[in-house]
């Protein structure tokens, strides 16, 4: 009896020697997702910028149209001006109500006559460039320049063309 006495003390060891005891080491929590889709945002060009018939002399001048609905110009080292149709560009934003957008605005471009040509810089915008709001889904604005005319500059039409990006922030 001894000897059955020690196979079964032999068996249960190695039994419990054998069996692992084990924790629980992972857990599972379930999260939730979600994504938020805007509505694309898109720009349209309402009316161009025009500087109108300018008068210049020997010396040359600017003529600086205003980022504003009435784009009335302001002529500098120029002679008087006849009256001329003129505007600032305007622009429509349309994207999710709400939203705020950037403006980039180009440093300068260049209009040309095909021999002769012209610099026009300094756009402004009439909602400034940073942080512009929709609202109702959209955001009317203007933009001015101011065009540098050389001395002596060749008469002709002028033309050329710039880009204004709308961008979500």
């Amino acid at each position: 009896m001894k000897k059955v006495t020690i196979i079964l003390s032999g068996i249960v060891m190695m039994t419990i020697a054998s069996v692992s005891v084990k924790a629980q080491s992972t857990d599972t929590e379930a999260a939730e997702a979600s994504a938020t889709i805007l509505q694309h945002l898109s720009l349209t060009k309402n009316v161009d910028l025009a500087f109108g018939g300018v008068i210049t002399d020997v010396n040359g001048g600017t003529v600086q149209i205003p980022a504003t609905s009435a784009g009335t110009p302001s002529y500098t080292d120029l002679p008087t001006q006849l009256a001329t149709t003129t505007s600032a560009a305007q622009f429509t934003a349309n994207g999710e109500d709400g939203a705020t957008f950037a403006i980039t605005l180009p440093e300068s471009t260049i209009l040309t006559n095909g021999e002769a040509s012209m610099t026009v810089d300094n756009f402004v915008s009439s909602v400034g460039t940073a942080g512009v709001q929709l609202e109702d889904s959209e955001k009317m604005f203007y933009v001015g320049a101011i065009l540098n005319i050389g001395a002596a500059q060749p008469a002709g039409t002028y033309n050329g063309s710039f880009d204004v990006t709308v961008t979500y922030e």
